[in-house]
């Protein structure tokens, strides 16, 4: 690997690290409301989500500072007003169809109105969430496009001929044993939260995929879907399964090279 890519994975790892040790506090505390939403008061809830989503922008954004200077082409921006086009859209039609927020089903808005905050506070609250959540996806779009050669080059070098090792090492064990991937029982055999990081690309897409759907629902273009989270998570892994799809072809085509 060249040295200015080495350089950049090792600038961008501790920013990689610390998004996903924010993200999954993040997650934790959303499991503990859904579950127990009376354990958490309603402005720790707000400071915290605030925190974390806060600190996922500030290092996603470490991340895409450490990549190359490549510029969006038109597929690269269709993705991203797709991204945030998502979460606009999603917006609007819950203004439009429930202004005060009676029928607003988030478990985090509820939270908030059920302990007594007014619309507007709560109206706040989502504006500055949201907004985190658009420098969010943004940031990691154009971090992958910056950082792709990188990441597949590394992926390339870390990898032997077989596709699974491949997939490893995009997935963060390409230097790491099967076991140790599979089953880590140390700290020095964490993945590489680098290579971790660009799995984001796929949530990220699901999750928009989600919310372009939740608008939809709200003008009653598609059907109402009344367990959202299986919803959310069938958008999510269709959108990884195109992702391992354009990381065969990769292999394909970085093999097919090799033998040309």
């Amino acid at each position: 690997m060249r040295l200015i890519e080495e350089d950049s994975i090792s600038a961008a790892e501790p920013y990689a690290r610390g998004f996903w040790i924010s993200l999954l506090a993040t997650v934790a505390v959303l499991f503990v409301l859904m579950l127990r939403p009376e354990v958490i008061p309603a402005p720790v809830l707000a400071g915290l989500l605030l925190v974390g989503a806060l600190i996922t922008v500030i290092c996603s954004f470490g991340v895409l500072r450490k990549g190359s200077q490549v510029r969006l082409r038109a597929g690269g921006w269709l993705v991203l007003v797709y991204l945030l086009g998502g979460v606009g859209f999603d917006i609007c039609a819950t203004v439009v169809h429930t202004p005060d927020l009676a029928d607003e089903m988030n478990v985090v808005a509820r939270k908030l109105l059920d302990s007594g905050f007014s619309v507007l506070s709560v109206y706040v609250f989502a504006g500055v969430m949201q907004t985190l959540d658009v420098l969010m996806m943004a940031s990691c779009w154009v971090g992958f496009v910056r950082h792709r050669e990188t990441y597949l080059n590394s992926c390339f070098e870390s990898a032997t001929d077989s596709l699974f090792s491949f997939i490893k090492a995009a997935t963060g064990g390409g230097k790491l044993s099967w076991r140790a991937y599979l089953f880590p029982m140390r700290m020095s055999e964490a993945p590489s939260f680098y290579h971790l990081f660009w799995l984001m690309i796929p949530m990220n897409i699901g999750a928009a995929t989600y919310r372009w759907y939740l608008g939809l629902e709200w003008f009653g273009v598609v059907p109402y879907f009344h367990r959202a989270g299986v919803q959310c998570s069938i958008s999510v892994i269709a959108a990884l399964g195109v992702y391992v799809a354009w990381l065969v072809r990769e292999f394909k085509r970085h093999k097919c090279a090799l033998q040309s």
